[in-house]
């Protein structure tokens, strides 16, 4: 897919807004392609059977058993970078050529515009977007550290409580050297704890709620009355609903999140007052 490739890449490697490679190479592989009809044929024909080769897995791949598997269409990466190699190695081949210098900075230019694009993707929009580890999940990672100050009893349920722990874990950076046996335990007996906060699947959520702070992730049900809510940053549409908070319900709250500084972002530097105001919801 030259789309997969070239531009929007798919969630094998999680940054689905960059292909694998950079829009510039697939001049280069089309170039590089034809120089290499051009003057060396039997290499060509070689590298041409390794690709096809290389997609081989994926094709004989039982997609109905666990899906698309991009890491299986990656095996053709490396022939395709020798194609655009020799592309490039071709057009700089002739350094007395008048043209080679031009050539040379509308590369480099190129290249180094096309490498800052990708920076930006994988710092600054990456960590924000749809689909991975998302903007909520850090936001209800910041919440939480910021109620273990209490030490009262904290309870988080949802239906991935495997993967909030994880991301709180991520987020907080609570997974150290000094406790790393200890947390590595919980995950494999699926005990998610950490100090006085569990993590709990849907089920295990009692119909009444008690005096301890609860936090419910939106697919483990209706919104009970009186809670506060975590939202998602594109609509501010509900990811979380908070129960008996003592952090935040104090300040003015907004009714949706709205007038964001960049600044804001940096969630974990953030003063209490104005990460509740900025990220935490009262409707």
């Amino acid at each position: 897919s030259p789309y997969n490739l070239f531009a929007g890449g798919d969630y094998f490697y999680l940054i689905g807004i960059h292909g694998l490679f950079y829009y510039i190479d697939a001049f280069f592989l089309a170039l590089g392609l034809l120089f290499l009809f051009l003057k060396n044929r039997k290499l060509f024909v070689f590298l041409i059977i390794c690709t096809f080769l290389a997609a081989l897995p994926e094709v004989f791949h039982n997609a109905a058993g666990s899906g698309i598997l991009m890491s299986h269409v990656t095996l053709i990466v490396p022939f395709l970078i020798v194609i655009i190699g020799f592309g490039i190695s071709n057009v700089l081949r002739y350094r007395n050529n008048k043209y080679f210098y031009i050539f040379l900075g509308v590369i480099i230019l190129g290249y180094g515009f096309l490498s800052l694009s990708f920076v930006n993707s994988y710092f600054f929009r990456f960590p924000l977007q749809e689909g991975t580890f998302e903007m909520q999940d850090r936001t209800l990672a910041k919440y939480i550290s910021l109620a273990d100050n209490t030490k009262d009893p904290i309870t988080i349920y949802s239906s991935s409580p495997n993967l909030v722990f994880k991301e709180f874990l991520f987020y907080s950076n609570n997974y150290k050297n000094n406790n790393v046996g200890l947390l590595n335990k919980s995950i494999v007996d699926r005990n998610f704890v950490i100090n006085n906060i569990s993590f709990l699947p849907c089920d295990k959520r009692p119909l009444i709620l008690g005096a301890n702070l609860v936090i419910n992730a939106i697919d483990c049900g209706k919104r009970s009355g009186g809670a506060l809510t975590i939202g998602q940053l594109s609509d501010s549409g509900a990811r979380y609903y908070i129960y008996n908070d003592k952090i935040c319900s104090k300040y003015n709250l907004s009714g949706f999140i709205s007038n964001l500084k960049l600044s804001d972002l940096s969630i974990e530097g953030l003063p209490v007052k104005n990460f509740c105001q900025t990220f935490i919801i009262s409707n």
